[in-house]
């Protein structure tokens, strides 16, 4: 069972009265989701279920990938991880299954970095791990006894 963060790429600072919802991305963004895109395309298995968050910039991203997807409220810039976690149902339990055997999420920080560091036993503090506009972390639930996070890859846009 896979779980792969993505941030969304570069995005234009808010104007003066702008809701950071609606924030676009750059041109330089642009470029990274499609880069970041083409090498998930290869990637990702037909089953994968994505969601992002419902801010423009998550959805700029996502829409590179050229895939259906959810939106989804809770993975707003404000979310908190383990609420997303826990609506995700990942990692899942035993006794559970998780809402598809891959599962992507594009959305932002610290949201991401928090929900990283939850899983990697890190624990959650605000800001405690960061990932870099349009990379990538791919995770993976050993489904064991302890269920095991792996880190599988972590991929930034700039080397693709």
């Amino acid at each position: 069972m896979d779980l792969l963060l993505w941030r969304h790429a570069h995005a234009h600072a808010a104007q003066e009265g702008q809701s950071d919802l609606d924030r676009a991305l750059s041109p330089k963004g642009h470029r990274q989701a499609q880069r970041m895109a083409a090498w998930l395309r290869r990637r990702l298995p037909d089953d994968t279920l994505v969601c992002s968050s419902p801010a423009r910039r998550a959805i700029e991203t996502v829409e590179a990938l050229e895939r259906d997807y959810q939106r989804q409220p809770v993975m707003d810039p404000q979310g908190r991880a383990r609420v997303v976690l826990d609506f995700l149902q990942w990692p899942p339990t035993p006794r559970q299954q998780a809402l598809a055997p891959t599962l992507l999420l594009v959305s932002h920080q610290p949201l991401l970095g928090d929900m990283l560091g939850l899983l990697l036993g890190l624990g959650q503090s605000q800001g405690s791990l960061i990932i870099r506009k349009g990379d990538v972390w791919w995770l993976r639930c050993e489904p064991d006894k302890r269920h095991r996070i792996i880190v599988r890859q972590v991929t930034s846009v700039d080397l693709l």
